[in-house]
């Protein structure tokens, strides 16, 4: 039948002229070709009044902001007999260098480039360690000797865990006056704490311990000491995981961060952190760290935010078949203990650049089962991530990296990026990966 003059062919029975002169999200029309009509099935409607069905482009995601280390990279700079600047700190402490031993290789050769309070046994040593190319921090003891000190010697310390064995008030005003009249001479002022600063003192109490020295430390050997659960020390503080009595390598980056927490102007100083290599204590039942956590406590101190690794290299019984030690790392019985504690050194080396480099705090995410930093070091982003109890497929995320490649740093594979993006595996709560994101953007960091 022949159409009538005047009237237009129609579509679904309304004329397509005057589809045409609908907004684009009402017209019944795939206008942007995207296979999806009009609102509320094409993404580029956000009503049918909308002119236009063109999806709109997400604005890029933002450069991530950058936050220094504490301190600065040049922090140790400023005072004298400087710690090499080419060297990630890395101590052993209370290493006796007597008849018998008088050579620095066997921690040197270890990757220990530090002696913390090392045994006042006579003048010679000090002038040992500076031949040896070694640093040496000095406790007090030294000054019957004050005449060996040179340029091996970077720092003085006062009393090791004063914030045990004194008093709140009494202690702090103690350290003051060590500080005071020690002949630092412009090297800096060291100390370690302990279980006063990380559990037993109000925050000002520890605050006041943690103004006085120029690099702070602490040791909390959260791996081999059975108390450290009760609810007097780290059972109760929040952030703390207890399970398996405590006994968890995310730990040792707990007592990083309580730390650093206390540090007036924040991120004013560095922070060292401590690691058992054995059996810190000698009581019965009690257990002693493997090399697999002594690697994962290292790494999680890092990601923590500590610019120093200090070993406590004294076994007081045995274990893995060898008996107590007054030095892990000149035992030859303790062999396995030697090759971790050396594979680490290593590691931290090797990425000595990367871990003094600004960290990302903003821009970069990760999911629940790790603790993670990001770096980035002026070339490439870094994420350092280790386990918690729990921890199985795990993401992470710097969108504006788009897609690239991230290189697990030391494990012969790689893991795809999309989008920023990227999951992998971790096997257990010891598990520790170090990624390397090779291209993608830069995000305008270059």
């Amino acid at each position: 039948m022949g159409a009538f003059l005047g009237v237009t062919a129609v579509s679904y029975g309304i004329p397509r002229v005057a589809l045409a002169k609908r907004p684009e999200c009402n017209n019944r029309i795939d206008d942007d070709g995207d296979s999806k009509v009009d609102y509320p099935a094409d993404p580029g409607c956000t009503s049918r009044g909308d002119k236009s069905e063109v999806d709109s482009v997400p604005p890029p995601p933002e450069s991530p902001t950058l936050e220094a280390v504490d301190g600065g990279p040049n922090y140790y700079a400023q005072f004298s007999n400087p710690l090499p600047p080419d060297k990630f700190p890395v101590g052993a402490w209370l290493v006796c260098l007597d008849a018998g031993t008088l050579s620095v290789e066997p921690e040197k050769s270890k990757g220990i480039n530090v002696y913390i309070a090392p045994c006042r046994t006579g003048s010679n040593i000090p002038p040992l360690i500076d031949a040896g190319g070694m640093k040496m921090i000095a406790q007090d003891d030294w000054l019957d000797f004050l005449s060996s000190i040179g340029s091996e010697t970077a720092a003085w310390m006062g009393l090791d865990e004063i914030d045990m064995v004194r008093d709140p008030a009494q202690g702090c005003e103690e350290l003051q006056q060590t500080k005071a009249t020690l002949p630092l001479n412009g090297r800096f002022f060291y100390n370690n704490f302990a279980k006063g600063v990380n559990f037993w003192e109000t925050d000002a109490e520890a605050a006041c311990y943690i103004s006085v020295p120029d690099v702070i430390s602490s040791d909390e050997y959260w791996f081999s000491d059975n108390n450290v659960c009760s609810p007097s020390e780290g059972g109760n503080k929040p952030g703390v995981i207890t399970s398996n009595n405590c006994h968890v390598a995310a730990n040792y980056g707990w007592t990083v961060q309580r730390n650093r927490g206390l540090v007036s102007p924040s991120g004013s100083k560095p922070m060292w952190n401590f690691v058992e290599v054995a059996c810190p204590y000698g009581d019965a039942g009690w257990p002693c760290i493997t090399p697999t956590q002594m690697r994962a406590a290292v790494w999680h101190s890092l990601i923590a935010g500590a610019r120093g690794i200090e070993y406590f290299i004294h076994s007081f019984k045995g274990t893995s078949g060898c008996g107590s030690s007054s030095n892990v790392l000149r035992d030859p019985c303790y062999s396995e203990q030697q090759a971790m504690v050396t594979s680490v050194n290593a590691e931290i080396q090797s990425l000595a650049g990367v871990l003094e480099s600004p960290k990302l705090t903003s821009g970069f995410s990760a999911s629940g089962g790790v603790r993670t930093v990001a770096k980035w070091d002026g070339s490439n982003f870094y994420v350092f991530a280790g386990a918690v109890p729990g921890a199985a497929s795990e993401t992470f995320s710097i969108p504006c990296v788009g897609n690239a490649t991230a290189t697990v740093v030391g494990e012969s594979r790689s893991v795809p990026v999309v989008a920023g993006a990227f999951t992998d595996s971790f096997a257990d709560s010891d598990s520790v990966h170090i990624y390397r994101i090779d291209g993608g953007s830069t995000c305008g960091l270059m």
